[in-house]
């Protein structure tokens, strides 16, 4: 049995290896990926054996590893319920000189399930002048925040999808206004304006949407359409479970219900 990418997201999978934090930095998840297989095949790997497999785990299949990345200094947040059902423990085994020939283990296929699921707890509702900042954008489905610095998130209207990820813009306005900002683009169709997130400060609204950019950008998201610098494929919900790892502080309010697109 060999190192590689598969048994990586295998090793990763095993919540008790890293049951005793919530943050990690890439170099101590490395470590203790090293440590583990030690333990397995007796073989000590360095560290630039398994950044590859790692890099490759976190932007070819992040539903199946159970950690997101932060964006800043190589930290990662672990997640258990994005843990991959399918993945078990590799077993160690004896070594022997008969063993048989250097192959990676083959799992079998993973379930087929979106990256993010949906909303499931009924966010709480907004107080009143939270909804009097609405007044200055045009309806958005989900609200987050409160202030009046803004980071948005709109698409096109004809490439939203119920599942899986599409072009989105997500940057940031000021005082002025989500939809005068949009309105000022000239577009040919009205926009479908997905999420707005409020931040008391210019400052925070501006650290948020490069950390949101950057997580983003890890990914692998940006689109290649060119579509611009601030567009990627992602979605309401990716957005969210970031922006709420990003600043756990970011309340979520009950958006009244808008006219179906």
């Amino acid at each position: 049995m060999t190192f590689g990418t598969i048994t990586m997201r295998r090793i990763l999978n095993e919540r008790e290896l890293f049951a005793d934090q919530e943050y990690f930095q890439r170099k101590e998840i490395l470590e203790r990926v090293i440590d583990r297989w030690e333990q397995i095949s007796g073989e000590r790997l360095a560290l630039n054996q398994v950044t590859g497999p790692f890099k490759h785990c976190m932007k070819r299949t992040p539903e199946l590893v159970p950690f997101i990345a932060l964006g800043h200094y190589g930290k990662y947040k672990h997640v258990l319920e994005r843990a991959d059902v399918t993945a078990q423990p590799v077993q160690s085994r004896p070594r022997t000189a008969a063993s048989e020939p250097h192959r990676e283990t083959k799992l079998p296929p993973p379930p087929q399930s979106p990256s993010f699921s949906p909303r499931t707890a009924n966010p709480p509702t907004a107080p009143s002048r939270v909804r009097e900042q609405w007044r200055d954008d045009a309806p958005v489905e989900r609200n987050l925040g409160d202030g009046s610095f803004r980071v948005y998130a709109w698409c096109h209207p004809h490439d939203a999808k119920k599942d899986g990820h599409w072009p989105i813009k997500v940057g940031r306005t000021g005082k002025g206004g989500l939809k005068s900002r949009i309105d000022r683009s000239q577009m040919k169709e009205y926009p479908r304006y997905l999420l707005c997130m409020r931040f008391q400060t210019e400052d925070k609204a501006i650290r948020m949407e490069r950390a949101l950019h950057i997580c983003l950008n890890f990914r692998d998201r940006r689109c290649s359409e060119s579509l611009g610098r601030e567009w990627f494929r992602t979605s309401p919900q990716e957005l969210v479970e970031l922006a709420q790892v990003i600043n756990p502080n970011l309340q979520e309010w009950d958006t009244p219900p808008l006219p179906s697109w």
